[in-house]
């Protein structure tokens, strides 16, 4: 020290003695520069007033340490046998531990660097400590009016703000606990944030670069991909939006149970797969395990999911459209069709309940089978379809199931929708289908269009009717109340009346006896001629010609 501190030194103690011989408490006095002392085998250190406590040195330690208001103490700051270099003179100070440290005047600030890179600082003021990734861009480290221990010691700390957080200097990373479970810990060398659940399985958190600002503060943060991300501490939960703005919401997740959720633009949020999944992020174009036997993918360009079988993209089953709520399927033909109504929740349609598809259906997936319903209920059933094989099959109550399509594996485009689809070769006929809900019946056509319609059938009463090129109207086909096996298929079938029908090649109906299998009628659907079997010479004997239409004699009443 040299005379001239020396003299100021002696002089500001002998007027402090006086002043206290006095019993007069003054320390209001401003002073130009640090002052200093020594007591109890510390060297103190304080700015402008006696009252303004800022270093002190052990000198037997030689251990430095400093004082923040907020805290009342003192707090070490260097490891011990450190040299009693001021370190509040605005240079660099090596504090032993990993950290070298700045104290700033002017500012009241503290810096410390790990080797050459800024990492923490500390407003003595306000008590606010702050942290530094690779790019110094300075983030709030907890809440103001912290203690001055340091944030960077290895040991956990209390931030004020629901979080402990504690910063290992070996891998230059800094971890941050709600109450005693691990929730985000930050790589500051790479600027990569991660999270975790339950179990401890750390999992990136957008992309590498980003800030130190905390993820955990409650509200939105840019991830750098695309997405915006808040943690909300009381529920321990996490939200994912496109936008930074919760009508941009599109995952969330909740940390103590693991349940992962979405939301489109229409709707409210729905689990995504089953709970205990882990924190890695669903919204990345990888294929992450649900847990309830599908893979899902999103895709951000195009707002896009699917959900697949496997992890393989070509086992694809549904996909959702986040922006127009339009859910898709696909099966053997492996082209997609919409699967009702655009506007529908993020609620999964493949999950083994009914759902309303808003088009007059209601959508059942189970197993390997997708089932419509007029009512959402099981007596509503009218069309299933087989994924793997192609195969569409149609339903009447209390009858069971029938194959509506051939064995050639069909699209998935949905029968249903009261358009003519074409069902392949059934028998040795080529079908199109058509469906109206109103008046719950289907139509078979040759050709695809209203003038090839050959067969009809009521699913509410179990009714045939047919229809040949003349007469133009159609008839029944024997009873109410026969199944919805295709009467078209080229096989035989019971129309309970006594009689057997059966479609042929050459678009022919012949009627048998039922109890004998004897040939009784046949009606030319192309030319519209009647016959009548004529058991004694073996042929076909002529009845009617093509004016009276399927009407005549009624064979299948």
């Amino acid at each position: 020290m040299n005379k001239i501190s020396l003299r100021r030194l002696t002089a500001v103690w002998v007027v402090a003695a006086l002043l206290i011989g006095f019993g007069i408490v003054r320390n209001q006095q401003a002073y130009a520069a640090w002052l200093e002392n020594e007591s109890g085998g510390d060297h103190n250190y304080y700015w402008n007033t006696f009252e303004n406590p800022k270093f002190r040195y052990h000198l037997t330690s030689r251990q430095w340490w400093h004082y923040a208001s907020y805290g009342s103490g003192w707090y070490a700051v260097s490891a011990l046998d450190r040299p009693s270099t001021f370190i509040g003179n605005g240079g660099w100070h090596d504090l032993g531990n990993g950290f070298t440290y700045q104290y700033t005047t002017a500012y009241d600030v503290g810096y410390f660097k790990d080797g050459g890179t800024y990492r923490f600082r500390y407003k003595y003021g306000p008590g606010q400590w702050e942290n530094t990734a690779n790019i110094l861009s300075w983030q709030a480290l907890g809440s103001a009016g912290l203690s001055a221990a340091f944030l960077g010691s290895g040991a956990w700390w209390n931030l004020g703000n629901g979080f402990t957080y504690q910063y290992t200097t070996a891998y230059d990373v800094g971890y941050f606990k709600t109450g005693g479970t691990y929730r985000f810990r930050y790589k500051y060398g790479t600027g990569q944030w991660e999270s975790t659940g339950s179990p401890l399985s750390w999992q990136a958190l957008g992309n590498a670069g980003l800030s130190a600002s905390f993820l955990g503060d409650q509200v939105w943060h840019n991830l750098g991909n695309g997405f915006w991300y808040r943690y909300l501490t009381g529920s321990d939960d996490a939200y994912w939006s496109r936008d930074g703005t919760d009508s941009g919401n599109r995952f969330h997740y909740w940390y103590g149970t693991g349940q992962w959720e979405h939301r489109g633009a229409f709707g409210d949020w729905n689990d995504l797969g089953a709970g205990e999944r882990s924190a890695s992020f669903i919204g990345t174009n990888v294929a992450k395990q649900l847990g309830n036997d599908w893979w899902y993918t999103y895709y951000y360009g195009s707002d896009n999911a699917y959900w697949t079988l496997t992890s393989d993209p070509d086992s694809s089953r549904f996909t959702y459209k986040y922006d127009t709520g339009q859910w898709r399927h696909r099966g053997y033909g492996g082209s997609w069709h919409n699967l009702g109504a655009s506007e529908r929740s993020a609620l999964f349609v493949g999950n083994y309940v009914w759902h309303d598809l808003r088009d007059g259906w209601w959508y059942r997936y189970m197993l390997s089978e997708g089932e419509w319903s007029r009512d959402g209920t099981d007596a509503g059933h009218r069309l299933r379809y087989y994924y793997y094989s192609g195969l569409w099959c149609h339903f009447r109550d209390n009858i069971g199931w029938s194959i509506n399509s051939s064995s050639n594996p069909m699209s998935s485009a949905f029968i249903g929708d009261g358009k003519y689809h074409d069902m392949g070769t059934i028998g040795s006929t080529q079908w199109y289908f058509q469906y109206f809900r109103i008046p719950d019946a289907s139509y078979w056509s040759l050709d695809g269009t209203d003038n090839g319609d050959r067969f009809t059938y009521f699913y509410s009463t179990g009714l045939w009717r047919h229809r040949g090129i003349y007469g133009g109207v159609y008839n029944n086909l024997g009873h109410a109340g026969i199944s919805c096996w295709f009467v078209g298929d080229g096989m035989g079938h019971n129309l309970n009346n006594g009689y057997t029908y059966q479609w042929t090649a050459t678009n022919l109906g012949v009627w048998t006896v039922t109890s004998t299998g004897a040939n009784a009628y046949r009606y030319e659907y192309d030319l519209g001629y009647w016959r009548q079997w004529n058991v004694w010479h073996g042929w076909w004997d002529f009845l009617a010609g093509p004016s009276v239409g399927t009407n005549y004699m009624n064979p299948g009443e």
